[in-house]
């Protein structure tokens, strides 16, 4: 990590455009393209510190692992099926010929609802899966929540929303990675860096 003042720098090896810039609210530096906000720098600090953590255990499975950030509207990967939604980044796992593509968007909820088009795509994401036709790559989509869960009123349990690709980055600092690369990899039979059905190969649970 590279810091200069108002100027945040996170040296992720696994992202295909490197180092990846923050700069804090407020801060005077000018950036472009546009700099990561707090929420996409700590997905992205979170996720290098979970590849420190697992290097072992992807190398030994032959997982390659890419974290692209996607551009803005009219240049980036956007989606008509769930109202133009270009999510903030694109995680790409390879193991055995199965690619495993990944939209990410971490995003505050508190004007959002369960009936979001973002929060919906990750059904909408399984249709255009299926158009593909091609059983060598899964599609996947998460929001990655930095509103705490106890100030949504969905009426929602947290279990329910993490079936709906929801999870939470301030309830769970330390978890909510693992999660969604349990996740992802219960989803390709291929990987097994994970033993099917957990979600933390980090903390001696599996």
């Amino acid at each position: 990590m590279l810091r200069a003042g108002d100027l945040h720098a996170c040296n992720f090896n696994g992202h295909l455009f490197q180092p990846l810039f923050h700069v804090r609210r407020g801060g005077k530096i000018t950036i472009l393209p546009v700099v990561l906000n707090e929420s996409e720098y700590q997905f992205v600090t979170d996720l290098k510190a979970w590849c420190d953590t697992n290097k072992d255990l992807l190398k030994s499975d032959g997982t390659e692992l890419f974290l692209l950030r996607n551009l803005s509207r009219g240049k980036g990967v956007g989606f008509f099926e769930a109202g133009n939604f270009h999510p903030d980044f694109i995680l790409w796992t390879m193991n055995n010929n199965i690619q495993s593509v990944s939209f990410i968007e971490p995003h505050g909820l508190v004007h959002e609802g369960p009936g979001s088009d973002k929060i919906k795509f990750y059904e909408r994401i399984k249709e255009i899966e299926k158009r593909l036709n091609d059983p060598s790559v899964i599609l996947n989509s998460f929001i990655l929540s930095m509103t705490p869960f106890s100030r949504l009123e969905w009426g929602i349990s947290r279990e329910n929303l993490e079936k709906m690709h929801v999870l939470f980055m301030k309830d769970e600092p330390g978890q909510y990675i693992s999660k969604l690369m349990g996740m992802i990899s219960n989803d390709n039979d291929t990987v097994t860096f994970f033993h099917k059905g957990c979600s933390q190969p980090d903390s001696g649970a599996c």
